[in-house]
């Protein structure tokens, strides 16, 4: 009859170190919002260079100032031709 395998509580720590750690890492990465897996793919040392680029916050910051610039350029429009139009009602009750 084959011996029982019988675990120590050093290799039953171990074991949960092996899962514990890696996770937290994952999990801290996350929370600083990057790509926790990426990120231990780095460090070990097999994560894929050939990275397609992607948009950057400088792009997405551009985008969206660009998008500020139109909407207030608009409403500068809208204020004007409503001031013209105030004026001309001015205009045409001081008569």
């Amino acid at each position: 009859m084959a011996a029982k395998f019988k675990m120590t509580g050093f290799a039953r720590f171990l074991l949960a170190l092996i899962v514990i750690i890696p996770g937290a890492y994952i999990g801290a990465s996350y929370i600083k919002g990057e790509d926790g897996i990426e990120n231990a793919k780095k460090l070990i040392g097999i994560s894929n260079t050939s990275k397609a680029p992607t948009n950057t916050s400088a792009d997405r910051d551009n985008n969206t100032c660009e998008l500020q610039v139109k909407s207030l350029q608009k409403q500068v429009k809208n204020l004007r031709e409503e001031n013209e139009r105030l004026r001309s009602e001015i205009d045409n009750l001081q008569k």
